[in-house]
Parts: C-alpha cells; sequence; structure tokens
C-alpha cells in the first residue's frame, strides 16, 4: 500500500512539474503590453509628422502649393494621433481598434516621466513648425531651419525611446514576479495536492482503523459474555468470519483448557478456490495454550494478518483466564472437601470427649475429681472454638458464607450474650452490665447467629484481656437510616490492658495480635476479629476500634438491619426454654442411632437414655433400612459418613419407599460435617433437620424435644 501511494505522489509532482513549464512558457511568450505597444505607436506617428512637415517646408520652398497643402494635411493628421497617444498613456482611456479596450496608463514612474519631457519636446516642434510654416521663402533660406529641427526631433525621439524602455523593464519585472508567484503558487498547488491525498489516504486508513477496532471491540464483548466457553469462542470467530467473508473461508481452533481439549471449527470453504491455510499460534505470557488455523479465499493483507493476532491474542488470555477459573474451582472444591472431612474426623473424636465429659459431670465425683473435669472440658470447649474459627474463616475466604435472615430482638441478643459469659466474667471478678437504648426497634430482621458470635468474640476477648474493672455492652440505633431500615451500633467496653496506636490498625487481619506475647500470655489463634470483620462486611457494615494503653479498648460495629417492629406488644408470654420443658416428655421415645463410631456409640446412647429415650443401634444405613422395614420409631438420628452404606443414600432410599407406604419417618442429620453444603446435602436429600457434632445434651433435648411435639400433633 505504501508502493501504491508513493506512485501516486510521483504523477502528482510530475504533472505540477509539467503545469509550470506551461505557464512558464506562457509567461516568456508573453505578448508586449499595450502601453508598450502605444509607446511605439507614437514614436511612429511622430517620425511621420516629421516627414509630412519637412515635406511642406520642401513644396513651401519650391512653391508647389498643391504638394504642400496635401503634406500639411497629412503632418496635421498625424500631429492629432500624436495629441490623442500622448493623451491616452498619461491619463488612459478606451482604443478603437478591431476591438474597443480600455488602455491603463503607464505603470512606470520613470517612463511618466520620460512621457512628460517628451510632450514638452514635442509642443516645442509643434510650435517651432507653426513659426517656420509663416516665414517667409527669405527667413527659410537664410535661416538653420534644418538644423534646430532636426535637434527637436532627436530630442523627442530620445525621451520617446527612453520611455519606451522604462516601461518595458517595468513590464519585463512585472512578469518575472508573475513567474515567481507561479511557481509558487504551483508549488503551494502540488502541496496541496499531496496534503489532499495523504488526507484521503489517511481517511481510508482511520475508516479501516475504526471498523477494525469495532470488530475487535465486539469479538472481545462475545468473548466476556456469561456462556460456556465453547459456545463464547464459536459465537466470536463465527463473527470474525462473516466480517471477513471476502477474505476468509473457514476457521478452526485447537487449544487446551484445564488439560481438557478444546476444538471447534467456523465457515464453510466447500467449492471455494482458497490459498493454503495459515496458523496463528495462541500464546499468552510465553505459554502456548494453542493454534489458529485460517483458509484464506485471498492472499491476506497485512492488515487483516494484525487484525487476527490481535483476536488471537485476545482469546489466548480468554482460555486462559477460564483455564485458571477452572483450576481454581477444582482447589476451591479440593479445600471444602478437605475442609469438610478434617471437620468429620477432629469432630468425631471431640465429640466423644465432651459427650464423655458432660455424662461424667452427672455422676458422683469429689472435688479434684471436679477440677480435673473442668478441666477437660474447657479444653474441649477451647479446641472447639479453634476448629469452628477455622472453618468459619475458610468458609468466608471461599466465599461460601451465607447469612440468614431471620426476626429478632435486639435486647434479647444482648441478653442471652451477658447469660452466656457473665459466668466467666464473673469467676475473673469482672462486671458485666449492659447499657441499651431506648430507641433500639423492638423486632429486626438479620441473622442472629452471626451477630451474636460478633458480640461473644468482642466479649470473650473483654473478659480475656482484662484484669479487673467492667464489661460493658452498649447497643443504640443510629440516626442514619432509609426506608424501613435502621443501622445498629453494638459496643463492647473493657478496662483491660489496651492497644498501642500502631498496632490497631491491623488488629483485624487475620492471625494477628497486637503483640506476640499476648498469644503465649492468653492463647488464641488470631483468626475472631478477622471472622468479625468479615461478616460485618457481609452485612454491609462497618467495625473499629479505639483504645489507649493501659485504660482499656472500646470495640464497635454498625450494621444495617430491617426493622420488623419499632415498639413491644403491650402483653407478651414468655416462651419456656428447652431446659425448662418437662424433661419427661422423651420417656418412652423410640429412637434408631445410625452410627459406626464405636465412641460416639457409646455416648449418644448414654445420652439418649439420660433422656428417657428407648435406643437401638445400627451401624450403616442398609442396617437402618432393614430396621425401620421391620419396627418402627419415632425419631431416627442418622450419621453421614459410615462404610456400607452412608446416610445420604440411606434416606434417600427411605423416602422412596414412604412414597409407596405413605408414612413419613423423622430423620434429623447427625454429623460431625459442619460446612453449610453439607447442611444442604442433608436436606435434599431428605433428612428432616440437622444437629452437628460435637453433641451437647441440651441441644440434642431441644431437639429431640421439638420433633416428638410436631409428631404428637400430626398424629392428634
Amino acid at each position: 500500500m505504501k508502493q501504491r501511494f508513493s506512485g501516486v505522489n510521483r504523477i502528482i509532482a510530475l504533472v505540477a512539474v509539467v503545469l509550470a513549464g506551461f505557464v512558464c512558457w506562457q509567461t516568456l511568450t508573453y505578448e508586449t503590453p499595450r502601453q508598450t505597444e502605444l509607446l511605439q505607436a507614437l514614436q511612429t506617428n511622430v517620425r511621420a509628422y516629421e516627414y509630412h512637415t519637412l515635406e511642406t517646408l520642401s513644396a513651401l520652398l519650391l512653391e508647389d502649393w498643391t504638394a504642400c497643402l496635401q503634406a500639411k494635411d497629412k503632418a496635421d493628421a498625424h500631429a492629432e494621433h500624436v495629441e490623442q497617444l500622448f493623451a491616452l498613456l498619461q491619463r488612459g482611456g478606451w482604443v478603437k481598434g478591431s476591438i474597443t479596450e480600455p488602455v491603463a496608463p503607464l505603470k512606470s514612474a520613470e517612463a511618466q516621466k520620460r512621457l512628460k519631457d517628451a510632450y514638452a519636446a514635442w509642443l516645442e516642434i509643434k510650435r517651432f513648425a507653426v513659426r517656420t510654416l509663416r516665414a517667409d521663402t527669405q527667413t527659410l533660406s537664410s535661416n538653420t531651419f534644418l538644423h534646430e529641427l532636426s535637434l527637436l526631433e532627436q530630442k523627442l525621439s530620445r525621451l520617446l525611446s527612453q520611455a519606451v524602455q522604462a516601461e518595458s523593464a517595468f513590464a519585463t519585472r512585472q512578469n518575472q514576479r508573475f513567474i515567481w508567484l507561479t511557481w509558487a503558487s504551483l508549488g503551494l498547488l502540488a502541496l496541496v495536492a499531496l496534503l489532499l491525498q495523504n488526507t484521503l489516504r489517511m481517511h481510508r486508513q482511520s475508516e479501516a482503523m475504526r471498523l477494525a477496532a469495532e470488530r475487535r471491540l465486539t469479538i472481545s464483548q462475545l468473548l466476556s459474555q456469561m456462556k460456556p466457553l465453547q459456545e463464547r469462542l464459536n459465537d466470536a470467530l463465527a463473527y470474525l468470519c462473516r466480517a471477513h467473508q471476502t477474505s476468509i473461508a473457514s476457521i478452526s481452533l485447537s487449544a487446551e483448557c484445564a488439560d481438557e481439549p478444546l476444538t471447534l471449527r467456523v465457515g464453510d470453504d466447500t467449492g471455494v478456490a482458497h490459498t493454503d491455510g495459515e496458523e496463528f499460534l495462541i500464546r499468552v505470557q510465553a505459554q502456548s495454550v494453542g493454534v489458529l488455523r485460517v483458509r484464506f479465499v485471498k492472499s491476506p493483507t497485512p492488515e487483516l494478518r494484525e487484525e487476527i493476532e490481535a483476536i488471537v491474542s485476545m482469546i489466548g488470555l480468554v482460555v486462559l483466564q477460564e483455564s485458571a477459573q477452572r483450576q481454581a474451582h477444582k482447589l476451591a472444591q479440593a479445600k471444602s472437601e478437605f475442609l469438610a472431612k478434617m471437620s468429620h474426623e477432629i469432630r468425631t473424636p471431640l465429640n466423644g470427649v465432651i459427650a464423655a465429659a458432660d455424662l461424667m459431670a452427672a455422676t458422683q465425683l469429689n472435688d479434684e475429681q471436679h477440677e480435673l473435669l473442668d478441666t477437660l472440658r474447657l479444653s474441649a470447649k477451647t479446641l472447639l472454638g479453634i476448629i469452628n474459627d477455622i472453618l468459619d474463616f475458610s468458609k468466608i475466604e471461599a466465599g461460601r458464607m451465607v447469612l440468614e435472615t431471620l426476626p429478632f430482638t435486639p435486647t434479647v441478643l444482648v441478653e442471652e450474650v451477658v447469660s452466656i459469659m457473665a459466668p466467666a466474667a464473673h469467676s475473673k471478678g469482672l462486671t458485666v452490665r449492659t447499657e441499651l437504648s431506648s430507641s433500639l426497634p423492638h423486632s429486626v430482621a438479620g441473622d442472629p447467629l452471626r451477630l451474636r458470635q460478633i458480640l461473644l468474640n468482642f466479649v470473650g476477648n473483654a473478659i480475656k484481656f482484662t484484669a479487673r474493672g467492667e464489661v460493658v455492652i452498649r447497643a443504640m440505633r443510629l440516626k442514619k437510616g432509609e426506608g424501613q431500615s435502621a443501622w445498629l451500633r453494638f459496643e463492647v467496653q473493657d478496662t483491660g490492658v489496651g492497644i498501642p496506636p500502631e498496632k490497631q490498625a491491623g488488629i483485624f487481619d487475620a492471625f494477628t495480635q497486637a503483640d506476640s506475647s499476648v498469644t503465649r500470655q492468653y492463647g488464641g489463634t488470631g483468626l475472631g476479629l478477622a471472622i468479625c470483620k468479615r461478616l460485618v462486611e457481609l452485612m454491609g457494615g462497618q467495625i473499629g476500634v479505639y483504645s489507649q494503653p493501659g485504660q482499656g479498648s472500646c470495640f464497635w460495629f454498625e450494621v444495617p438491619l430491617p426493622v420488623i417492629q419499632e415498639n413491644a406488644p403491650e402483653e407478651t408470654t414468655a416462651q419456656p426454654s428447652g431446659s425448662a420443658l418437662n424433661s419427661h416428655e422423651l420417656d418412652g421415645v423410640r429412637v434408631l442411632l445410625v452410627e459406626d463410631n464405636p465412641v460416639n456409640q457409646k455416648v449418644a446412647i448414654r445420652m439418649l437414655q439420660k433422656l428417657g429415650c428407648v435406643v437401638e443401634l445400627a451401624e450403616n444405613g442398609q442396617q437402618a433400612l432393614e430396621k425401620l422395614e421391620r419396627a418402627s420409631y419415632d425419631i431416627v438420628l442418622m450419621d453421614m459418613q459410615m462404610p456400607v452404606m452412608d446416610g445420604l443414600t440411606a434416606t434417600r432410599l427411605l423416602r422412596q419407599r414412604e412414597q409407596q407406604t405413605g408414612h413419613h419417618q423423622v430423620v434429623i442429620a447427625l454429623t460431625a460435617n459442619a460446612m453449610q453444603t453439607d447442611r444442604e446435602l442433608c436436606l435434599e436429600a431428605g433428612m428432616d433437620d440437622y444437629l452437628s457434632k460435637p453433641l451437647t445434651l441440651d441441644a440434642l433435648q431441644v431437639m429431640l424435644l421439638r420433633w416428638v411435639a410436631q409428631h404428637k400433633q400430626r398424629a392428634a
């Protein structure tokens, strides 16, 4: 293309040179200006006047009166013509010839001056001629007439010649100036032509670039759609093939995405006389991910190759990004499976420890045994808290934390936190009190479990790092908030050791504590506050701390919550808690325990028997189905992971059997898996509820009482 444009430029330059030469030739052969012709005519008429004047004088001397009169008439005619030419050259006017044309005065100042002097000499010649014609013959014979007349004629002729020369020189200078202007004009014309040609070329190039950019943008949009990778690539390559249907016959792609082969083909080159195919390697960050093969109808232009290479780069980025996403998904899935497995493996023995400790606490023990048992229970609960923190943090990092939306009362939530943490505070001689604002709404919607978790973490840290004084829990309603939403602020203030200012910025980072000595003195993993921050951010709120070393700290968070009820109802009826219910409600309840771990079997059987239940044991899902076929039970406690047949499969088979009988057996999942996906799997398999290990006697009692009550209501 550049060679073609260069040839066009040379042609335009050659045409400009030819035009310039033609104009110069026209200029050099330009006719003498009209003023110079009139000056020459003036000279001719003056000579004719002089000649006829001499002829008149000669006839007068010879007394040939006829010849004298004829010569006199001719001299007068030429004199009149001379007068007209002088007036025309001095002032300008119209000349009658073959055509009538205007004539300007002499343009040269020098020529005007010489013409003025010549006119004065002409007048002197006329006066001399008149004076001579009036003289007699004797006077003419004796006088030096001819000599004086010759001098006057020479003077006039010299002045007219000088005027002609001056006007001709002026015309020559004008012609030269015209030549230079002509050359400059032609140069400008050639420059304008080149600029116009370059402008057109740039316009065509910019238009081609604009269309190419639009095609790239369209292909980029097609590649970024929320579709499977195969469909996105097929749409993009089909669009490219349609956009260049006169140049491209077909396109085929071969690539690898996350170690999986990816092939596709667009276009149809059947019956098309095409050239050989060309391959474009798909490389991203010096890594080859595939090859794009293009079969052309005709030889591709450099611009088309450049466009295809750019699109190949985009395809490479998309394939690499999709491969990274698939790898990340596999890693996240493997991580989730690992966490679920580790949760099950750790919680299973921990369940036996905590449950055995709870059962042992109900037996008769001496003081030393009680002290050792308390240490055992505290250590087990601490270990359980660490495991829960690790699982919560992992779920948040993987984006699997799902918040619930349930109605609850903020004041009740704070009171529950106080009732839970008060024993630990009193054991250290600390006071726990609350400051609840009267502007708090009575009922809001949110996740009370996670809010309670945040407050328990704040209060637990406050008790841990406070040696003397008090812990204050505040709850208030902020003025900001729109519509039915209210911003609630919770604060936990202590009189403990405090946090240095330089450590406060990173206090909410994972695995971070204010001082390394804190871990040695107080323990902890440093995950609690990081989890609190992530939970608050998931709720759309803010979290922070202000503290003074040696004076204490105040941790706070603000969250927006939809308001359900502003004011408390006038009359409320207290609902008994699970521990306050009639403990004899579970006497005689038939429970089928499906558990494969011997320790958990013993612990669960002892707990159920302590609650008054009648227990039968099945070690796997297949045994459970056989027992359910032979006998009926009020509740089935089903473990998820077991040999021979797991709990999910057994529950699905049970529900299929119930479709024929119309009977519904209550099945409660009893597992050490603590992931949200595990709960969803249980419900999808047909289980009625979910109970996570390690079990506590209170949690087990509440769960059984609720489902026994529902079973009695359905039976009634």
